[in-house]
């Protein structure tokens, strides 16, 4: 079975030599499509931005034990709005591409929605099936906006692609200026909320400690002289209570400072490890690309076109199988 196999594949290989002159023709449409693509797309430029997470680097231990503080370093800080996945995630959504639509373009006093209305080009088969109406700036600035994360060091790169160089590294750059500003509001947000909550808690934690610091109080001064051992109990109670109230005020005391000094602490919530830079070197069309592309296509119908036309022959010849 193995050994007809074997032939089988050889003669398939000698019938596909037989027309060699179909895999020139192939190969030679195939590159005169590469040219012809490879001319008719317009050129692309990227620019990146590459930025690490820094929250580990700036959170705040007030208010918490050694022992909390030695979890919170051994435990995964970026959660949240501090992940820096979440970034990725947010500037690559919608929502994102709509805010970044308003951005105004230096040297041409409009939107970046109305820069690439006005001077975004398509190649010609684009406007066989699109008109310039179809065209949705949000969608393709969607697609010009790319991140990248490495978990393991906390890096993400950013890159934004444009017809023109320059109008990519501004892009790039205004991307990195509303993703910050984006966190540092989001981040903000929930520390002021956390704010509002200790508050909460510190005003209960308040009026439990002075309930029982009256309550002990009062029964203590009611009882200095008495003995009884059912009084003695009650006092111990209420001492125990007392000490638990003014415990957990203390927490929440702490608690409290440390949620305000959230609130009023600068935020940097990633650092630029490389900025946006003008590249001249264009990104696509990539002429190779195109060529390995259409020259599989290629090689393979034309394969099966002879194999297929060789099968119908013998077949039709009453034969099963090669000579």
């Amino acid at each position: 079975m193995t050994t007809n196999s074997h032939l089988h594949y050889w003669n398939a290989v000698r019938e596909c030599r037989r027309h060699w002159r179909t895999y020139a023709i192939v190969c030679s449409v195939a590159l005169l499509l590469a040219v012809v693509t490879t001319i008719s797309t317009p050129t692309n430029y990227a620019a990146r931005v590459t930025i690490v997470d820094e929250s580990k680097e700036t959170d705040l231990l007030i208010g918490l034990s050694s022992m909390q503080a030695w979890l919170k370093g051994k435990l995964k800080k970026n959660q949240g709005y501090k992940d820096i996945e979440i970034y990725a995630h947010h500037v690559m959504s919608r929502a994102f591409a709509e805010d970044m639509s308003r951005v105004k373009v230096e040297g041409y006093g409009m939107s970046y929605a109305q820069y690439l209305q006005a001077h975004h080009h398509r190649p010609w088969w684009e406007h066989l099936f699109l008109s310039d109406d179809d065209l949705d700036p949000i969608e393709l600035i969607n697609d010009n906006i790319k991140a990248e994360v490495k978990t393991k060091t906390f890096t993400m790169r950013i890159q934004v692609t444009d017809q023109d160089p320059v109008i990519a590294a501004q892009m790039a750059d205004s991307v990195r200026l509303h993703l910050q500003a984006f966190v540092i509001g989001e981040q903000r947000k929930v520390a002021i909320q956390q704010y509002k909550n200790t508050t909460i808690l510190i005003e209960q934690a308040e009026k439990r400690y002075r309930d029982a610091q009256r309550e002990y109080a009062a029964y203590m001064d009611s009882h200095q002289e008495s003995l009884l051992r059912e009084e003695t109990t009650v006092e111990k109670a209420l001492e125990q209570e007392y000490n638990k109230a003014y415990q957990a005020f203390n927490q929440a005391y702490l608690q409290h400072i440390r949620t305000k000094a959230f609130v009023n602490k600068p935020n940097y919530p990633f650092a630029i490890l490389k900025g946006a830079t003008v590249i001249d070197e264009p990104i696509s069309p990539q002429f190779t690309t195109y060529l390995l592309v259409f020259l599989l296509i290629g090689v393979i119908c034309a394969s099966w076109s002879i194999l297929l036309k060789k099968k119908y022959q013998l077949l039709k010849g009453g034969e099963t199988v090669w000579a």
